[in-house]
């Protein structure tokens, strides 16, 4: 199955990890929520408002701290998401994650036993050099970065802007719906076999 496409990249959230909040504290709730609109400037406004201006920065800083913890606790691997992988590599074709993720990533990665599949060097996160997909550049530098060459590599993902991203520099794109039908692993190989059948 390698004539053509050698790697496979994934985007994380939507496709091979869910987020369950079940398990958070109502503070730790807050603190995740706070700290993923640090970016909005309207809602960080709303906290400047509610806590005063110092504050607010102190508690922005404080969940940034908490994000060692809370992150891991809150995301999950779909059912298929290691059989995938684990068929990918049986078929020597290399798997990546390409995603818009915050620092602490690696140590969910690591907990839930990713890089026995995923080579660290081939997890491109977008806040390790700030190009964030659907741009150009975040495309550019994970193929750069993982020495990869546009049109042997596959790039799933659920959002289909980022999708359309990719395949502007010749990166094959498949846009993942979740179905009970047809899991991951069934779209990911049945997706390469119809690129393969086209080369």
């Amino acid at each position: 199955m390698q004539k053509g496409i050698k790697s496979v990249a994934f985007d994380l959230g939507g496709v091979l990890l869910f987020q369950d909040f079940s398990e958070l504290t109502e503070e730790e709730n807050f603190l995740f929520t706070y700290y993923m609109n640090r970016n909005k400037q309207e809602k960080m406004n709303e906290y400047y408002q509610q806590f005063g201006e110092e504050k607010a920065k102190k508690i922005l800083e404080y969940a940034e701290e908490q994000m060692s913890v809370i992150y891991p606790k809150i995301h999950k691997p779909y059912k298929d998401t290691f059989q995938t992988l684990k068929v990918l590599k049986e078929e020597k074709i290399t798997p990546s994650i390409w995603t818009n993720n915050i620092r602490v990533l690696s140590i969910v990665l690591e907990k839930l036993g990713f890089y026995d599949y995923i080579n660290p060097q081939h997890v491109i996160n977008s806040i390790d050099f700030g190009y964030l997909k659907p741009s150009e550049g975040f495309y550019r530098y994970a193929l750069q970065k993982t020495k990869q060459v546009p049109n042997e590599v596959l790039f799933i993902d659920d959002n289909l802007k980022n999708v359309e991203g990719a395949r502007k520099l010749n990166i094959h794109g498949m846009h993942y719906i979740e179905t009970e039908e047809m899991p991951l692993k069934e779209q990911t190989l049945e997706e390469i076999r119809k690129i393969e059948k086209r080369l």
